[in-house]
């Protein structure tokens, strides 16, 4: 189980990479379209390269899913710019949000347009769960029925997204484990999502949670991700966890 903590492009880059190296892995995450279309890469890879930190994951800026096509659609020029991204970091997935739509009129532009070029570089898109049913995949069922039968697309299970309690997460793990590849860590709350994990006002309890993704995803990317105001807890509660799942 590989674990590591959300790490988003910004002004003092270097300074968000280096606290990690202690820690060794971050997830490479990125937010509004038109600055990271405008983003020259190496202002992301050669920090996360000089400092030694591995980045496995990778999560896209939050175009539309269903401009995949359009003339001025956004999709693609964040997908193909991940891509190269993610090849000169030696990321194997893609973590992106499924947007607004119907699952009737995207899963085809997703089979045309991303299918065949995941599948020749061995890169997988791992689609975030959310609670909410507007999206064209959202719920962890949804997903999950999804990506299937669809070779390089899985899950990332996100544990405050999906609102749940600690035995549904525990019931996921066991049911979809073998299509979570990536697992977003943090608490919630009926005010709030992603506490830290042992937030005292968070619902989950994180240690039968933990030794869930050890047994039924243990080759998963596990990412820590908070709110701002807890961001200086990240490193530590990584490490925390590394300790307690080694041997």
């Amino acid at each position: 189980m590989r674990v590591g903590i959300r790490c988003a492009y910004g002004p003092d880059f270097w300074g968000r990479v280096s606290p990690c190296v202690e820690l060794g892995q971050i997830e490479l995450a990125f937010y509004r379209v038109e600055d990271f279309l405008s983003l020259n890469p190496r202002r992301a890879i050669v920090p996360i390269k000089i400092l030694g930190v591995k980045a496995p994951s990778i999560h896209l800026a939050q175009a539309e899913v269903s401009d995949i096509g359009k003339n001025d659609g956004k999709f693609l020029p964040v997908f193909f710019k991940s891509l190269d991204i993610a090849v000169q970091l030696g990321a194997r997935l893609l973590v992106v949000h499924p947007t607004k739509g119907k699952v009737s009129k995207i899963s085809p532009l997703i089979d045309d347009y991303l299918a065949a070029i995941l599948e020749a570089l061995e890169i997988t898109l791992c689609w975030e769960t959310f609670s909410g049913r507007r999206r064209f995949i959202g719920p962890v069922e949804t997903i999950a029925k999804f990506v299937k039968d669809r070779p390089f697309q899985a899950i990332c299970y996100d544990t405050a997204h999906v609102g749940e309690s600690t035995a549904r997460v525990l019931a996921d793990a066991e049911n979809y484990g073998e299509l979570i590849k990536v697992w977003h860590l943090s608490n919630w709350n009926e005010r709030q999502r992603h506490l830290p994990l042992s937030h005292p006002e968070g619902v989950l309890k994180f240690e039968p949670i933990l030794a869930a993704i050890q047994q039924y995803t243990p080759d998963s990317v596990v990412t820590l991700e908070y709110l701002k105001p807890f961001h200086h807890l990240l490193l530590r509660d990584a490490l925390r966890i590394i300790r307690m799942m080694s041997p």
